[in-house]
C-alpha cells in the first residue's frame, strides 16, 4: 500500500501516483507600522493540500472502476482520513477534484491507460 484515503488504497498494482504534492500554507499577515518596517503577526496554520498525479493500466490490474470509484467517494460529500504507506496520518481530506486522461485505447473501445490527477484539501479540525 502507498496510501490510503478512506477506503481507497492507492497501491503498485491498482491506482499508483506517480507524484504526490503536499502543500500547506500558514498565517503571517503583515502589520503595518508608523517609521519602521511592518511586522509580521502569526495567525496559524492556513490551508493544506495534496495533489496525486499518476497512471493506471485497468487490463493490468484494478480494472477500469477505480477512477469511477474515487469519483463516488467525491460525490458522497464528507472527509476521508488520508494515511501514507509508512504510516503517517495527514489528516481528513475532501476530494475536491477528479481529472482523467484515457489513452491507447484496445480494439474494443476501452482504454489501455489512464492518466488521473487528484485534488484533495484539508477539511479542517474541530475548534
Amino acid at each position: 500500500m502507498m496510501m490510503l484515503l478512506g477506503p481507497f488504497m492507492f497501491s503498485v498494482g491498482t491506482a499508483a501516483p506517480d507524484s504526490v504534492r503536499h502543500n500547506a500554507r500558514y498565517g503571517w499577515p503583515s502589520q503595518a507600522r508608523v517609521g519602521v518596517r511592518p511586522l509580521l503577526q502569526w495567525t496559524g496554520p492556513e490551508e493544506e493540500s495534496v495533489s496525486l498525479d499518476g497512471t493506471l493500466y485497468p487490463h493490468y490490474k484494478g480494472g477500469l472502476g477505480q477512477i469511477a470509484a474515487l469519483r463516488e467517494l467525491a460525490g458522497l460529500g464528507r472527509p476521508w482520513l488520508l494515511v501514507d504507506g509508512l504510516g503517517v496520518v495527514y489528516g481528513e481530506f475532501a476530494i475536491t477534484r477528479v481529472e482523467e486522461a484515457r489513452r491507447v485505447y484496445d480494439r474494443v473501445g476501452a482504454p489501455k491507460r489512464i492518466d488521473f490527477h487528484l485534488q484533495l484539501e484539508h477539511a479542517g479540525e474541530e475548534a
